[in-house]
């Protein structure tokens, strides 16, 4: 479904161009954002997009069950005050191709890099957690993507607050991880939490709150 709501993203870009921009969600991953980047003519001398939205994580797929095209999806997030990512790898010095994606392997690395650094409970750690997560829940491996989520909501709530867009980002993530595993007693209130805040953060027309809302429209449709 990610996949589809790119291309449908690229067809926009070519009839609408830049307009389409204000549309996307704050939370794409850098690889999706680069290649609509790349879409709409948009590419920095190294071939990267000049011009980015949010940070990570695009996020949100509730695989098995019928739902909109845009709804919130696990993203991969940096915070201003994280260690930067130079051209030769992610984070700290690991080895990354700038072309794909970092592996399970490079992000376990880079949270290990930052628990030391920092701390096991700095928010800087819980972003390379929801980094790891996310690439988890992309395989729809959402055992392992789960219990991470769980500890980066737990560093964030202490460090950030509750309110806080990456709290709150990791929530959503949270709950359609246990929307996809099927868990909606339980990922539901988390949802519909993760509404009433980001309501109150962004207002009631932003497109991250109306994906979550149609993710429960489609919740009660299901039921009915």
């Amino acid at each position: 479904m990610r996949s589809t709501a790119v291309k449908v993203t690229l067809e926009c870009c070519a009839v609408a161009g830049r307009a389409v921009e204000k549309f996307l969600p704050t939370n794409l991953k850098p690889a999706i954002r680069d290649v609509i980047d790349e879409g709409l003519g948009i590419k920095t001398q190294e071939g990267r997009a000049s011009t980015s939205v949010g940070g990570t994580n695009a996020p949100p797929v509730v695989a098995r069950r019928a739902a909109p095209a845009q709804k919130p999806q696990p993203a991969a997030r940096q915070q201003q005050s994280s260690p930067k990512r130079d051209a030769g790898g992610y984070g700290g010095g690991q080895q990354h191709n700038n072309n794909a994606p970092p592996t399970v392997r490079e992000l376990k690395a880079e949270i290990a890099e930052r628990e030391a650094s920092l701390g096991k409970n700095h928010p800087d750690v819980a972003v390379a957690v929801t980094d790891l997560a996310a690439l988890y829940s992309e395989s729809e491996d959402f055992d392992n993507a789960r219990p991470l989520y769980e500890r980066a909501l737990r560093i964030q709530e202490k460090s950030l607050g509750a309110e806080h867009q990456d709290t709150v980002q990791t929530l959503t993530d949270l709950a359609i991880c246990h929307l996809d595993q099927g868990n909606n007693d339980v990922g539901r209130p988390l949802l519909e939490r993760a509404l009433v805040l980001q309501e109150q953060a962004l207002g009631p027309h932003h497109a991250d709150v109306t994906a979550i809302r149609d993710v429960l429209q489609s919740l009660d449709a299901d039921e009915q």
